[in-house]
């Protein structure tokens, strides 16, 4: 069967129809791409979004660069996670790979021109202390391992939830501005059919901010209609190819089966709805 899938060698006719269909198909894809309504992107948790026209970016409404600087904590805190996870070949790796991390952190903690509301400069002050010292492997025979870390972050939860509720009250605030200058840029003819779109994790479209500001901005139908939650994409870009697939599969489901959402579900569908006898499985934008 893999020999049957692999058709980048294969001199069989089943190769050359999977060829043609990769060279069609993409050809499809660029077309769509290209025919794409205007459309408003986003990176998840920045506020930054982007006017994309014809299928490319053209216009940017910047986030708030100190709510930037802020998502450099929770990085910060994954990167200890993950040092204190992650593989070290033995104690002088791990040794440095904390300095590492300690002088950066440090270099941050430096930064005074950050403009963030007071209830949230004191607890990223404490947390980065904390991060820093944890680091530093200066006392003796000092192991650390996710315990450690845990009782570490422990009395710093709640200082850490305030910069998070801080965190989204200003992206809130950044995004509601953002959207309300991408609709206010839009022709009639434009807001029609406009989309607005957020690229995250796969984990991030529950309970997503962005989502809930497009509902509370433009309705719930619009929301439900013309938001799409682009998984597992990090760039703008990406997000584009991802969207174009999307429409390109939303018109081959309309003209060959005539259903527009017949390629956002498994093609297989059916059967797993005869399997387990009921057909309210997870669909696209759930």
């Amino acid at each position: 069967m893999a020999d049957l899938l692999d058709d980048r060698t294969g001199s069989d006719p089943f190769s050359a129809v999977n060829r043609l269909f990769r060279e069609s198909y993409a050809g499809a894809r660029a077309a769509y791409r290209r025919a794409l309504p205007v459309t408003a992107m986003t990176l998840i948790g920045t506020g930054e979004v982007w006017r994309v026209e014809q299928g490319r970016p053209t216009l940017s409404y910047p986030a708030d660069p100190d709510l930037v600087r802020v998502k450099t904590l929770l990085h910060a805190i994954v990167a200890v996670f993950g040092w204190v996870e992650g593989p070290c070949e033995g104690q002088k790796a791990r040794e440095q790979a904390g300095e590492a991390l300690s002088r950066a952190i440090l270099d941050v903690q430096a930064q005074s021109a950050w403009s963030v509301p007071q209830s949230m400069a004191e607890p990223i002050q404490r947390i980065l202390n904390a991060l820093v010292a944890f680091c530093s492997l200066k006392e003796a025979g000092m192991s650390p391992d996710a315990d450690a870390f845990s009782a570490d972050m422990a009395p710093l939860r709640s200082d850490l939830e305030a910069v998070i509720d801080e965190s989204g009250r200003s992206a809130e605030k950044t995004l509601r501005a953002n959207l309300k200058a991408f609709w206010e840029g839009c022709s009639p003819e434009a807001r029609a059919d406009c989309l607005i779109c957020v690229c995250g994790p796969a984990q991030g479209r529950r309970d997503n901010l962005e989502y809930a500001v497009v509902e509370a901005l433009f309705g719930h139908n619009f929301a439900r209609t013309r938001f799409f939650y682009l998984e597992n994409v990090s760039t703008i870009e990406g997000g584009i190819e991802i969207l174009s697939g999307l429409r390109t599969e939303q018109a081959l489901g309309r003209v060959v089966f005539g259903d527009a959402g017949r390629m956002w579900r498994d093609l297989l569908g059916g059967s797993a709805r005869r399997l387990l006898g009921r057909s309210d499985l997870p669909r696209l934008g759930e």
